[in-house]
């Protein structure tokens, strides 16, 4: 009974910690006006930077590369997953 109490009130304190450490993290913070200085309509953001000479410049400073395959092959006989559904689900269930 006490190793039982106390798992609950391990349990209680860790899930209490995680929902106010989560709340700090994504409380919303307000910026104020003067944070964008791209004007209340911009979407681009620092994009508004590149122009057509700063990417030469860029593509100019360039000496060497590599190219880099991010694809990778699926195995026939995988299964299919549903293109809008995340191919990692975690249940959870109760099991007493």
């Amino acid at each position: 009974m006490k190793t039982k109490i106390a798992s609950l009130l391990l349990s209680s304190t860790l899930a209490a910690g995680l929902i106010l450490s989560t709340h700090a993290a994504t409380a919303e913070v307000d910026l104020g006006e003067n944070n964008w200085a791209w004007g209340k309509d911009d979407v681009r953001g620092a994009g508004n930077l590149m122009t057509a000479n700063s990417i030469k410049a860029a593509l100019a400073a360039v000496e060497s590369g590599e190219i880099i395959e991010l694809s990778h092959d699926v195995a026939v006989g995988a299964p299919y997953i549903n293109p809008i559904q995340t191919p990692y689900v975690i249940t959870l269930a109760r099991t007493s």
